[in-house]
């Protein structure tokens, strides 16, 4: 394991940084109580990842970002898993847009290029003890082969299909953790409010007709956006609202 200093900004920590690791996600919940706030997980290779609903993540040697934030400050330690995500889907997108590759956000936490996944956010922990894991897969320079071993259901990309050039991981990682400090900063100073209008600008779902399944009957509808503390809202053909703090999300064919 090889430990980098960082700045401290608004999340002190340090980078730590290991060749092989099961899952960062599963490490930093294992050893939380020696982690500092801020501090980042980093894996070169990660070989059992997954997502929500324990969708397997690919992270092949140094061509996927795959890091984990313990967060232990209020507000943030104190805040549910899924503004949590929320926010740190915005901050990748941000990142995202600096390097020419316009990014969307898809409730919960997704972020999505041309339709398709390019990141991914699983939060864990107990935030009503004040501390949660904060898990970011970013696919940077995953191939088109290395996906053929995922799950087709969900289209995937990566930074180096939508811009046919490589980048250096390291570097990526260092951006996004800037990133995603504006990110909680501008949060931090402007509210709730910031969250959701920035997420309208950039919200995949906007005016569309989607399936919401949460694991018992789906629920079928047309998209009304967030609620004030991240759950989703689906207006069903009787004109009936739904809210869901989790699920997952497709859109209806026509």
């Amino acid at each position: 394991m090889q430990r980098i200093l960082k700045d401290k900004g608004l999340w002190n920590g340090d980078i730590l940084v290991f060749e092989s690791l099961h899952s960062t996600n599963k490490w930093a919940l294992e050893n939380m109580a020696s982690l500092a706030h801020g501090d980042v997980i980093r894996a070169i290779r990660q070989t059992a990842g997954h997502g929500r609903f324990d969708r397997k993540w690919l992270s092949p040697d140094d061509r996927c970002l795959t890091i984990s934030i313990a967060i232990k400050r209020e507000p943030f330690a104190g805040t549910m898993a899924t503004i949590l995500g929320q926010l740190s889907a915005l901050a990748i997108r941000a990142s995202l847009d600096k390097q020419q590759i316009a990014a969307l956000v898809k409730w919960p936490n997704d972020v999505l290029v041309n339709g398709k996944k390019i990141a991914g956010i699983l939060v864990e922990g107990d935030s009503l003890a004040g501390w949660m894991v904060l898990g970011i897969g970013l696919n940077i320079n995953t191939t088109i082969s290395d996906f053929s071993q995922l799950d087709p259901m969900q289209p995937v990309t990566s930074m180096a299909i939508e811009r046919e050039c490589a980048f250096d991981v390291g570097r990526v990682c260092v951006d996004l953790l800037a990133e995603l400090e504006r990110t909680f900063d501008a949060t931090e100073k402007g509210g709730a409010n910031h969250l959701f209008d920035n997420w309208k600008l950039h919200d995949a779902l906007t005016g569309k007709q989607i399936t919401v399944n949460t694991g018992t009957a789906p629920v079928k509808g047309t998209y009304a956006g967030m609620t004030e503390d991240g759950r989703i809202r689906v207006i069903d053909t009787f004109g009936e609202e739904h809210q869901f703090w989790s699920g997952d999300v497709s859109l209806n064919s026509i």
